[in-house]
């Protein structure tokens, strides 16, 4: 059961030439809220999922990112409006709640007819879904916030500085662990990275990892399919040994 605040969500979806999908064609939408809690996304059916179809179908989908067997999320507001592009953004309802949704009924939908003069259509839903609790990040819970608050300072060669707390980068990662444990490392008598000259330490890559030790959280990049972005904070985790850092894409089932 899902209880707590809830945020509410937009999702856009635009078909182009619908007419040319045939029977049990379907496109999903990009996915909207966390990841690693209760999110949501829009399945259409533009000719229908059979030939029994009269009408097209429109679904909207809740899904459970905790990896729990078994969930719910009750009494889920949302509703589902299509129109076509070339009018006004005046359409119908095809579906709206409160409904439940649990690991065995993930979706809820219905039909509609859309203009047979449109070309494009569009879908706009709206879903409200519950906020992950805020807890403490694990391998946080450890750190002895009692100690001297000390400010490690990353440098590189354009920018300005990234900063971040010695008790976190000491407590999640056995690298900087060992770097400021030891007499022989610099870093550990300066509190002083220095990335200009090395290659797998850049800015955004950096950030991203520092980011994820404070809070457990990958920063997406703005563009979905930077797969660069998600190599260079792959092999920098590797490098400094962070060995919680796992990089999951999420695809349409």
């Amino acid at each position: 059961m899902a209880n707590g605040r809830r945020v509410d969500h937009n999702i856009d979806l635009v078909i182009e030439d619908w007419k040319h999908y045939g029977v049990g064609d379907n496109i999903w939408s990009e996915k909207v809220g966390p990841l690693d809690g209760f999110h949501s996304q829009l399945r259409v059916y533009p000719f229908g999922r059979s030939f029994e179809d009269e009408h097209a179908n429109a679904y909207i989908y809740v899904f459970c990112g905790s990896g729990a067997s078994e969930w719910s999320c009750e009494q889920v507001d949302f509703d589902i409006i299509c129109w076509d592009v070339q009018s006004l953004p005046r359409g119908m309802v095809v579906a709206s709640g409160p409904e439940d949704f649990s690991q065995e009924s993930d979706n809820w939908g219905n039909d509609f007819c859309p203009n047979p003069d449109a070309q494009d259509l569009r879908f706009r839903a709206r879903i409200s879904l519950p906020s992950p609790p805020e807890t403490m990040p694990a391998g946080l819970c450890d750190i002895d916030l009692s100690q001297r608050l000390t400010q490690v300072a990353f440098r590189f060669s354009t920018g300005p500085c990234l900063f971040a707390d010695k008790r976190v980068l000491v407590a999640r990662s056995q690298y900087f662990k060992q770097m400021f444990a030891e007499a022989n490392w610099v870093e550990g008598r300066t509190n002083e990275v220095d990335c200009q000259s090395d290659p797998t330490m850049d800015r955004r890559s950096v950030h991203a990892l520092l980011l994820f030790l404070m809070s457990n959280r990958v920063m997406p990049p703005e563009d979905p399919e930077d797969y660069d972005y998600y190599f260079a904070l792959r092999r920098l985790a590797d490098r400094c040994l962070v060995k919680t850092l796992v990089i999951v894409q999420f695809f349409a089932p």
